[in-house]
C-alpha cells in the first residue's frame, strides 16, 4: 500500500485556500484524505487564530476545516516539534519547519519568501502550491 504524501501547509495556503484557486485544491485533497496534513500545537493555534480573527464567505468550508483540526482527520500531530532559528528574518516561519523535520513530511507549501528561500530542509521539500499540483497529484490547474 502506498504511503501518503505528507504536507505542511503555511497559514497562507489555508488562508488562500478559503477564496479557492491552487490552494483550495490542497485543502479538498487534505480534507478527502488523499494526502495527510503534519500539524503541531503552534501551527494548529495559529491555522485557529487567523480563522477566527478574520470574516469569509465560505463558512461551511471554514466549520469543515476546524472539524477536521480539532479530530485531526487525516493528519499526523506533534505536541511542541523543537524549534530552531532557522529562518532569522521572520521566526513565527520556524514552527512549519520543525514540524515538517519532526513528522517526516515530504513537502512544506507556502507562499512566503522566508520559507521559500531555501528549497529544502533535510530533503523536506518547499514548493508553491501549484507546483505542488502539478508535480504530486496530476490534477489540472
Amino acid at each position: 500500500m502506498k504511503q501518503k504524501t505528507k504536507i505542511v501547509i503555511d497559514t497562507n495556503i489555508l488562508v488562500a485556500s478559503l477564496f479557492g484557486d491552487t490552494s483550495r485544491k490542497i485543502i479538498d485533497l487534505w480534507l478527502s484524505g488523499e494526502i495527510q496534513l503534519c500539524i503541531s500545537e503552534p501551527i494548529v493555534g495559529e491555522y485557529m487564530e487567523i480563522l477566527r480573527r478574520f470574516t469569509f464567505k465560505d463558512k461551511e468550508m471554514i466549520a469543515r476545516i476546524k472539524v477536521a483540526l480539532e479530530r485531526k482527520d487525516n493528519a499526523c500531530f506533534i505536541q511542541r516539534p523543537e524549534e530552531k532559528e532557522w529562518i532569522h528574518e521572520d521566526p513565527e516561519d520556524n514552527k512549519f519547519i520543525a514540524c515538517a523535520l519532526a513528522l517526516g513530511a515530504d513537502y512544506v507549501i507556502s507562499t512566503d519568501s522566508h520559507l521559500l528561500r531555501e528549497p529544502s530542509w533535510d530533503g523536506i521539500r518547499v514548493i508553491r502550491p501549484h507546483e505542488f499540483i502539478l508535480q504530486n497529484q496530476n490534477t489540472p490547474l
